[in-house]
């Protein structure tokens, strides 16, 4: 079952009256919340159908009626302790008067200090290596392989000398990427939420983002590959590129010890690099 991105309002409020049936809606009471109703579960339901030009894909209601009902669930269990947090954190009293614009409003900023974040870190290096071109990283790969086999001396320093670590992007997305404020990240989390399809709703994340525990390296370091490259392609990096562990290591090292250069859009062999 598919709805558009025109889709009327209709569909998404029934998925969101499913959601807040009769028991999770006495649980939210018990909890001291009155205002998280179909109508604002829907105004978050809502937003999955528009989709930025060239996106409009079909939603999916299953998983949408999926999103929703753990939405609900978590603030009538575990989240109801930061539920007044979260609309603090909004700047808003009740959310009753919570309507699609103020989701895309708020995803709309996500969206905006994610991609300036990602753009000043993945400038620069290392992070940088991760949004080239797959054929000049094809190309520096065989470059290396080729130096390997040709000096024997240089192949085994390169063995010696670089162990990588299997997490060694999830180290430089906590290291390299900007501190950003508190609000900042339940926007980026919900944009991040609500436009990549294959991010699954984490509840623990959720709570971590309320609470100011989780920087924006933690949050995107616990992201699968798939999904995280998916993020980078929608801010406009193109094909991203999850170098295995060792290939990055190596160029990342070589180019500190000026082995390689990184020069006209192109890797290439440093005039002085001695390899034997």
């Amino acid at each position: 079952m598919r709805v558009s991105a025109l889709s009327d309002y209709q569909a998404i409020y029934k998925i969101a009256q499913a959601a807040c049936n009769d028991n999770r809606r006495r649980k939210l009471r018990q909890a001291g919340i009155t205002d998280l109703t179909p109508e604002v579960v829907a105004a978050f339901g809502y937003h999955f159908t528009r989709r930025p030009a060239g996106q409009r894909q079909a939603l999916n209601l299953i998983k949408l009626a999926k999103k929703l009902k753990a939405l609900v669930v978590f603030f009538a269990g575990k989240g109801k302790a930061l539920w007044g947090k979260f609309k603090a954190l909004l700047g808003v009293d009740s959310l009753t008067q919570l309507r699609p614009k103020h989701i895309a409003d708020l995803a709309k900023k996500g969206y905006a200090v994610l991609k300036g974040a990602f753009h000043k870190s993945f400038s620069h290096w290392p992070l940088k290596l991760f949004t080239l071109d797959k054929g000049k990283i094809a190309g520096v790969n065989d470059l290396i392989n080729k130096l390997m086999e040709r000096y024997p001396k240089f192949k085994n320093w390169l063995q010696t000398k670089v162990k990588p670590k299997v997490d060694q992007l999830d180290a430089w997305l906590r290291k390299y990427l900007p501190g950003i404020s508190h609000v900042a990240m339940v926007a980026i989390y919900f944009w991040i939420w609500m436009n990549v399809v294959e991010f699954e709703w984490d509840l623990n994340a959720l709570g971590q983002v309320l609470m100011g525990n989780l920087t924006l390296g933690d949050l995107l370091a616990s992201l699968p590959g798939s999904v995280l490259g998916a993020l980078m392609n929608g801010l406009g990096f193109g094909t991203f590129t999850l170098l295995p562990a060792i290939t990055a290591a190596r160029i990342i090292y070589l180019l500190m010890h000026n082995y390689l250069e990184y020069k006209n859009n192109t890797f290439q062999l440093a005039p002085d690099a001695e390899l034997q």
